[in-house]
């Protein structure tokens, strides 16, 4: 059972949303569709633009191709073959020492710190 100006205010509901505010925020849908559009294409331009910058670098130095551009059937066997990790003691012995000595300087700082806001 339908109250009575129930269907008029439906349609009026209707005419609002669809002509009414709909309409009005067109524009500023269109004008946000379109920079998000834009932004796409200057991006797309941009990776054109530094893919020929690529290309020609190599074109006038070959040596430059770093083996990401080489694909497995280019390689040869020895390049192929997996190469097996290994460490380097005198540099991990030199990285622990550096980072020993940052935590030193960074105790010391902070009791340093410590003490001028006690004082």
């Amino acid at each position: 059972m339908d109250f009575p100006g129930e269907r008029l205010i439906i349609k009026m509901w209707d005419s609002l949303v669809d002509k009414g505010i709909g309409g009005a925020l067109s524009p500023w849908n269109e004008k946000r569709v379109g920079i998000a559009r834009n932004e796409v294409r200057k991006h797309e331009i941009i990776m054109l633009a530094e893919a020929e910058i690529q290309a020609r670098n190599i074109r006038r130095n070959p040596n430059l191709i770093s083996s990401q551009y080489l694909d497995s059937s280019t390689k040869t066997k020895s390049e192929v073959c997996k190469i097996e990790p290994s460490l380097n003691m005198s540099e991990l012995l030199s990285i622990n020492l550096a980072n020993e000595k940052h935590e030193a300087l960074r105790k010391e700082r902070n009791v340093s710190h410590a003490i001028i806001i006690a004082e």
